[in-house]
């Protein structure tokens, strides 16, 4: 928070906040061209979110465990207007297998189960915050994911974290 005073006239409290974007200080994921449609290339440098579905997105055509919902993933980087049609499919079909990995009976097999996937140390972080917060929209809305290039790993990282409006009891 902090207090503007603009031209020495006060102007109220205001939250100050960077949007998540890709950047070697921030999320430090390779940059993704339109041109990256093939090889290494096309394998990272995104960023998704699971959201409320009012941005362009997709979900998984997989069923969940007894109540809980589908999620909702959207473009974060590169942006819906920006991802060309190989990425979107690259990125859509890899969470297939990361969603049908997870509901599947072998999803904690060491080879192929979800830390083939997954940075497994990210998402135990991630809950862990979650559940210390208590955040109201926990794995449910903005919760963030990048995925790094296959050379550099190829998993799936949750974060970075964000939106705790709604956290520490500050709801009701």
């Amino acid at each position: 928070y902090c207090e503007l005073f603009l031209n020495g006239s006060y102007k109220g409290i205001y939250v100050l906040m960077e949007k998540i974007k890709r950047d070697n200080n921030r999320v430090d994921i390779a940059k993704l061209n339109p041109e990256d449609i093939t090889g290494d290339e096309l394998t990272g440098g995104y960023i998704i979110k699971v959201d409320k579905p009012y941005d362009v997105g997709w979900q998984v055509n997989v069923n969940p465990p007894s109540g809980f919902d589908q999620a909702y993933f959207q473009y974060h980087y590169p942006e819906e207007d920006e991802i060309v049609p190989d990425q979107e499919a690259y990125i859509q079909n890899f969470i297939f297998n990361v969603e049908s990995t997870l509901v599947s009976s072998n999803f904690a097999d060491t080879v192929n189960g979800y830390a083939k996937y997954l940075n497994v140390n990210s998402f135990v972080y991630h809950f862990l915050i979650q559940e210390f917060t208590k955040c109201l929209d926990s794995y449910r809305f903005s919760f963030y994911m990048h995925k790094k290039k296959d050379s550099d790993g190829g998993k799936l990282f949750a974060g970075p974290i964000w939106d705790f409006d709604l956290a520490f009891g500050n709801y009701g």
